[in-house]
């Protein structure tokens, strides 16, 4: 359940903020990758139900299908900056394909804490 994020947009033709988005959504799956890792060592160790478990695997879904909105926004931008060098990214389209897969993989991680944390002592 481990999401690597390839958009070919690390190297090339690309605006500053197509970088600094690309860089952003980087952290983004290094972060979501760390909490599939914990919760893939709860599962290990622990009792956990199958609500559980498909809570967290529709949770990771939808942080899934933003990440491939993000990563679409991202390549359209740098399609477009190649095509037309003076053609600036569009800040709309970047900037709110990045919220909807920042807020997913808030929730996505939240979940992973929360169940993790809650029966810690049991």
């Amino acid at each position: 359940m481990s999401l690597m994020f390839v958009a070919g947009v690390g190297t090339g033709c690309a605006t500053s903020q197509t970088r600094a988005a690309f860089n952003g959504s980087m952290i983004v799956a290094d972060a979501v990758n760390g909490a599939v890792d914990t919760w893939t060592q709860y599962v290990k160790t622990h009792h956990v139900t199958q609500e559980q478990i498909d809570a967290v695997n529709n949770a990771y879904d939808a942080y899934y299908a933003a990440q491939m909105v993000f990563r679409d926004a991202l390549i359209k931008s740098v399609r477009l900056q190649a095509a037309d060098p003076n053609h600036a990214a569009s800040p709309i389209d970047l900037t709110a394909a990045m919220l909807a897969s920042s807020d997913t993989r808030s929730a996505f991680i939240d979940m992973v804490v929360k169940l993790t944390t809650a029966t810690q002592g049991q």
